[in-house]
């Protein structure tokens, strides 16, 4: 682990459990009156703009850039997703969900009975 972490013994399921208690702070009504405002077509260009700069710090190859812009992406998305729970529509867990059962469907090779034996086989399998 970098020593630019915060704490390195922090799990990746405490420090997204701190992410989405912060989101869900700032949308709360003591929290802050330009977040509660934002809805998912307001951060339309916000994410468009945080991809592109993932995109370029991958292309500098500077992990700790990469890591700020990864961040940013994380934020937008668990402020998205949490958007869609207060409204009924989805949970921020169901998000999680439904990318987990997708990979493990397009992955009968590693979760299933399927043999492959390289990413040509997978392809084809596609």
């Amino acid at each position: 682990m970098n020593s630019n972490d915060q704490n390195p013994k922090t799990s990746a399921e405490d420090a997204f459990r701190r992410l989405l208690d912060i989101v869900i702070r700032l949308r709360s009504p003591n929290g802050c009156p330009w977040d509660r405002e934002q809805s998912p077509g307001s951060l339309r260009g916000a994410l468009v703009e945080e991809v592109y700069e993932c995109i370029e710090a991958i292309d500098e190859n500077e992990a700790s850039h990469i890591k700020e812009e990864l961040g940013d992406l994380f934020l937008l998305v668990t402020m998205l997703s949490y958007m869609h729970e207060e409204e009924n529509k989805f949970s921020v867990a169901g998000v999680f969900d439904s990318v987990s059962d997708k990979l493990i469907r397009r992955h009968p090779h590693v979760f299933g009975e399927l043999d492959l034996k390289d990413s040509k086989e997978v392809l084809q399998t596609a």
